[in-house]
Parts: C-alpha cells; structure tokens; sequence
C-alpha cells in the first residue's frame, strides 16, 4: 500500500451490532415528519414569532413616547405579508442535488451494545467528513466490521449534525440524517 492511499477504515466497536429493519410505519413517519418540521420551524420563526416581537417592541416604544394615548401611529408591521425565499435559487448544483429527499438512502436502524461504541462510530463517521468532505455508509459499515454492497459508496453525509444516539431496549440506536447520493 503506498502512503498517498487513504487508509482503510478499522472497526471501532467492541461490542456485537445489530442491524434491523425500519418498520413501514416508523418508514412513513420519518419521510413526511423530517421534511416538514424544518419547515414548520422557520414558518413559526419567520412568520410569527419574529413579527410579534416587533409588534411588542413597537407597541412599548409608542407606549412610552406617547402615554397620554394621542398616538395614531400604526405598527409598521401590522398587515400580513407574504415572504418569498431567494435562498435555494442561489444554491449550488451539488447542494441542491444533495437536498433531494427523494434520493435519500433507505438506511436500516443500528443498534450498539455500548455508548462508547456508538460514539466511536459516530465520531469515526465526523472524522471521514473532516478529512475527505464526505462519509459514505459503506464507510459507516466498515466501522461496524459489517460487509455491505458496493453500491453504499454512493451514499453517505457531508453534514451529521442531526446524528444522535438514542438509548432502546437491546442497546443504543445509531440515529443518522438521510443518506444521501454523494459524489
């Protein structure tokens, strides 16, 4: 092997994994309820929670200034507006195409007997995405000592800032964002 060549990933666990097939309702639930809670969020923040805290600071303000009541100013941001975002015209190809929730990557649920385990897996995945701007999940099945298709190259995450372990009844619940197509 020669030193240019990036080193093969080692298993980082100690303990035996178990990896099982997500239930079609656990399925159906994480494809309609991931998507839109990101969505739900910022409509909250954008659309209620910001404009009714100018609203309040408006209204103190005028209170203040204006506390004999003669004030006929009318808040600023008082009608209903509708807010139009720019933001996903300016991205780019590899990041449009890597926000398609369609493509995403049917990943079966993995179950670690320890923490430790867990986080060494977890933290093996951070350090791919660190040195090589990507972890696929062949990646992540190298570290679990797991053998998977060629085809899992082809998925993986450039970000794992959703990833959580989650304590369950056989061991701890390796929860990763969506697998998605990478380049």
């Amino acid at each position: 092997m020669e030193e240019n060549e990036p080193k093969k990933e080692q298993k980082v666990i100690s303990g035996p994994v178990k990896i099982r097939k997500k239930s079609e309702i656990r399925k159906i639930a994480e494809e309609f309820l991931a998507s839109d809670i990101a969505d739900i969020r910022q409509h909250i923040k954008t659309d209620v929670i910001i404009p009714a805290i100018k609203r309040v600071i408006f209204e103190a303000v005028n209170l203040f200034l204006y506390s004999d009541g003669s004030s006929n100013v009318v808040p600023f941001d008082s009608g209903k507006r509708n807010n139009t975002s720019y933001g996903s015209r300016y991205k780019s190809e590899s990041e449009r195409r890597y926000s398609r929730s369609a493509d995403a990557f049917g990943l079966d649920d993995i179950v670690l007997k320890t923490r430790l385990d867990a986080e060494n897996v977890l933290s093996s995945l951070h350090e791919k995405i660190r040195r090589y701007g990507a972890a696929s999940v062949s990646d992540l099945y190298e570290a679990l000592d797991e053998t998977c298709p060629y085809t899992y190259n082809d998925y993986g995450w450039i970000d794992l800032r959703g990833a959580r372990i989650t304590l369950v009844r056989d061991g701890y619940l390796l929860r990763l964002p969506k697998a998605l197509p990478i380049d």
